[in-house]
């Protein structure tokens, strides 16, 4: 992996994107204003208007006429067409920047999530973290995550939390709810009934809620220690 991500690199370093003529930025900054101020019927039809010029467009202002497309769709609830346009964004991948690279990959592994579309969510991150030169973020990781644990490769997922929950702990940071309660998920998947103890136990600690004491006493019985699951009850 480490040997692929030098040859992408090595690659983007040399990579000569076209530049984004200013009449083109106008009418697209045109069509994101209406957007903004809630005219999405006319910010639509501008971006109509430009993309009737696609042969006079450079591979650049073609990516970025669709990233906007991609952006005021997502803003409509429209995701398959969200998703239609961003795609389109990186099908050229030698005439754009690196940061819209990186950052359409990602929107198209958090969209497809949302579509419950698993595989090609991990398709997209996979292929984001090959161009992705930083580290992780603890929310990166817990994407991963997510997109493991429906796919039933639990042990991937598991890996994933520990270091999303490392991650913020280096900036003293707790693990969210959310995370600890897919990790308990994760265990008890794995049938790992002693792991779901212990996440039971943090989540009263951090999260204190009726029903985690409830399974925290479950646990403590199913584990066979009936004197604490007493004394949680």
């Amino acid at each position: 992996q480490a040997s692929t991500k030098q040859k992408h690199k090595s690659y983007r370093a040399s990579k000569k994107v076209p530049a984004m003529r200013n009449r083109v930025y106008t009418q697209l900054a045109r069509a994101q204003k209406l957007g903004d101020e809630g005219d999405k019927a006319a910010g639509f039809a501008v971006l109509k208007e430009v993309e009737g010029q696609l042969d006079n467009l450079n591979g650049y202002e073609q990516a970025m006429l669709y990233n906007f497309y991609g952006f005021m769709y997502y803003a409509n609830d429209d995701i398959e067409n969200a998703i239609t346009s961003f795609t389109k964004v990186i099908s050229d991948e030698s005439a754009i920047p690196d940061t819209l690279l990186i950052s359409t990959r990602y929107s198209l592994a958090q969209l497809s999530m949302q579509k419950q579309d698993y595989t090609t969510a991990l398709t997209h991150l996979k292929a984001w973290q090959e161009i992705n030169d930083k580290p992780l973020t603890a929310g990166q990781e817990m994407l991963f995550a997510q997109i493991y644990y429906q796919d039933k490769r639990y042990v991937d997922s598991l890996m994933h939390i520990e270091n999303a929950i490392s991650a913020a702990a280096k900036d003293n940071i707790e693990p969210k709810e959310n995370w600890l309660v897919l990790k308990r998920a994760t265990h008890y998947e794995l049938d790992q009934p002693k792991q779901v103890t212990k996440v039971m136990e943090q989540l009263v600690r951090l999260y204190s809620k009726p029903q985690y004491w409830l399974q925290l006493a479950g646990m403590y019985g199913e584990i066979g220690d009936e004197e604490k699951q007493v004394a949680v009850m």
